[in-house]
C-alpha cells in the first residue's frame, strides 16, 4: 500500500481526530473511507457487518503512515517528544544508571538473585515462574527454575536446576519432567552439553528452553558480553525514584518500537529490583502481553561454594535430549484435547465445535518466513477444499506473531483461512498437542479422534488433506 509521510509536527490529538473522522465518514458510507479501510482489512464482508470500530480506525491511519500498529506510531511520537523536549538531564540520566546497572553487573564476580515473576495477556495471568539465580565467573551458574500456570492450583511444573560448572552444561528435574504426549513424568533424567564460553555463556535462551523465565537482565553480562535485549532505538528515560520492597530505587522508563519497560534499579547497589515489560498489539482487538519481574536477595560478589556448580548424573539415571522435529507430537487415534482460543477477528475456536466434522489444524505457523507467501496460497487451498468437503481448516499463528503482522498479511494475501492467535491459551494448546518447533499437522476426525499427525509439509498439505478427505 502507498504510504503518506508522517507531518513533522504530528502529535497524538490530531491523529486521534483523524481516526474519529475516519470512523464517521466510513460508517456514512463514505466511498473514499471504504477503500481506505479495504486496503488495510481487505474486501472483507465481516469488518463491515460487524462495524468498524475506533481501534480498527486508527490501525488504518497508522498503516496509511507506515507503522505497523497504532502502538508503534504513538511510541514514535513519544520518542519524538522526548528527544525534542528532554535531550538534556531526563534522558542522559536514565542511559547512564542503566550503564551503570550493566558496569555493576560485569565487574561483579559472582551474581546472586531470586527472580518472580508473573506473565499476563490481556490483564489474565497467563503464568507465573521464577528462578533462584547464582552465577560466578568463569562462566558458572547454578539456576534453579519453576512455572506454574493458573488453572494447576498450587502446581509447580517444569521445575527444573540447571548447572554450569565452565566445562559442562546440565539440567535435571528434581521432581521428574513431564511428557507432554503421555501426562506422566520421566524421573531420574538429565540434560548434557558442553558448557558454551565466552559472549555465548551460558545464555539465557539455554536456559529459557529448560525452564528459566528472566527478562531483566541477560545471565552472559557478567561475563562481560553486551547488553543483546536492548534494542538501538531505544530511549532511557529517568522518570523519579520509588521504594521497592524496602529499595530506594531510581525509576526508568525505556521505550522503543516494539514494546515498553519500566525498571526499578536500585540506588544503593545499581541492580535491578523490579521490571515491567509490555507490549501493546492494537490491530482489530487490543492485545497487551506483560510481565512483571521482581528480583530480591540481590547481592554481588557474594562467597557462593563450590558445590553449588557441581553435579554428576547418579547412577542409573538416564541422559534426556531435545527430541526431532514432531517426536511429541500427539498420535493418530488419540483423543484430540479440548482447547478454546481466539481468531485475530474476535472469534472463539473450539475443538469441540467441529464435533461432526473433520478438522485441519495447522499448529504453529510463521506469516514470516521466505516462503510464507506460497505457503499462504497453499493454506487457502486447502480452505476451499475443505470448505467443498464439508470440512474445516484452522491455522494456530507461532508464539512470536502478533496480531497486527498477521493481519496485515492476511489483507496483502487476499487469504481468508481461519487463524487463530491468543497469547494467553496459544502455549498451552501447543503444549497439549506436542507441536514444538516447526509447523505441525494435525487431522481430526468428527468423533474427536485423532486420524493422522506429522510435522508440517505444507508444499505436500493439500496431497496430505486429500488422502484424508477422500478416503
Amino acid at each position: 500500500m502507498t504510504t503518506s509521510s508522517l507531518p513533522s509536527k504530528a502529535n497524538l490529538e490530531h491523529l486521534r481526530s483523524q481516526a474519529k473522522t475516519l470512523l464517521i465518514s466510513f460508517r456514512e458510507g463514505n466511498p473514499d473511507s471504504i477503500a481506505r479501510v479495504a486496503i488495510v482489512y481487505g474486501a472483507d464482508a465481516r469488518q463491515t457487518s460487524r462495524g468498524l470500530r475506533l481501534t480498527h480506525a486508527q490501525f488504518v491511519i497508522a498503516r496509511e503512515y507506515g507503522f505497523g500498529s497504532w502502538t508503534r506510531l504513538k511510541t514514535h511520537l513519544a520518542i519524538q517528544a522526548a528527544s525534542a523536549e528532554k535531550s538534556g538531564s531526563d534522558i542522559e540520566r536514565g542511559a547512564e544508571l542503566y550503564e551503570k546497572m550493566l558496569d555493576q553487573i560485569r565487574s561483579a564476580k559472582t551474581l546472586s538473585a531470586d527472580i518472580h515473576s508473573v506473565t499476563s495477556s490481556n490483564a489474565r495471568v497467563s503464568f507465573r515462574s521464577g528462578a533462584l539465580l547464582r552465577a560466578r565467573k568463569p562462566y558458572q551458574a547454578h539456576i534453579e527454575s519453576w512455572i506454574m500456570y493458573p488453572d494447576d492450583g498450587e502446581i509447580a511444573h517444569g521445575q527444573s536446576v540447571c548447572v554450569a560448572d565452565g566445562h559442562n552444561f546440565w539440567c535435571y528435574w528434581p521432581n521428574g519432567r513431564a511428557n507432554e504426549i503421555s501426562r506422566t513424568m520421566e524421573h531420574d533424567v538429565y540434560y548434557h552439553a558442553p558448557s558454551p564460553t565466552g559472549l555465548a555463556a551460558p545464555n539465557r535462551e539455554m536456559i529459557m528452553s529448560l525452564g528459566m523465565v528472566s527478562s531483566a537482565v541477560d545471565i552472559r553480562t557478567l561475563h562481560g558480553g553486551r547488553d543483546v535485549q536492548r534494542k538501538k532505538d531505544d530511549v532511557f528515560r529517568w522518570t523519579g525514584a520509588e521504594d521497592i520492597d524496602g529499595h530506594h530505587c531510581d525509576l526508568l522508563d525505556i521505550t522503543s518500537s516494539q514494546s515498553t519497560t519500566r525498571l526499578w534499579i536500585s540506588a544503593t547497589d545499581h541492580l535491578p529490583r523490579r521490571h515491567i515489560w509490555r507490549q501493546e498489539d492494537e490491530s482489530v482487538d487490543e492485545s497487551v502481553m506483560e510481565s512483571d519481574e521482581r528480583w530480591t536477595n540481590v547481592m554481588v560478589d557474594a562467597d557462593l561454594p563450590d558445590s553449588l556448580f557441581q553435579w554428576e548424573p547418579p547412577a542409573g539415571w538416564r541422559q534426556w535430549y531435545y527430541p526431532e522435529p514432531g517426536a511429541q507430537l500427539i498420535r493418530a487415534e488419540t483423543m484430540a484435547p479440548d482447547f478454546e482460543i481466539s481468531g485475530l477477528n474476535g472469534e472463539t475456536y473450539t475443538q469441540a465445535m467441529y464435533r461432526g466434522k473433520i478438522l485441519v489444524l495447522v499448529l504453529s505457523w510463521s506469516c514470516r518466513q521466505e516462503n510464507s507467501k506460497a505457503e499462504a496460497a497453499i493454506l487457502q487451498r486447502v480452505h476451499q477444499q475443505c470448505l467443498e468437503c464439508g470440512a474445516n481448516l484452522l491455522v494456530v499463528a507461532n508464539f512470536g506473531e502478533t496480531k497486527n503482522g498477521l493481519l496485515a498479511f492476511q489483507a496483502e494475501q487476499s487469504v481468508d483461512f481461519a487463524i487463530a492467535h491468543d497469547h494467553a491459551r496459544m502455549f498451552r494448546l501447543l503444549q497439549q498437542y506436542g507441536a514444538f518447533g516447526a509447523s505441525n499437522l494435525v487431522i481430526i476426525g468428527p468423533d474427536g479422534i485423532v486420524i493422522d499427525s506429522s510435522v508440517c509439509n505444507i508444499a505436500q498439505l493439500e496431497a496430505s488433506v486429500a488422502s484424508v478427505l477422500n478416503d
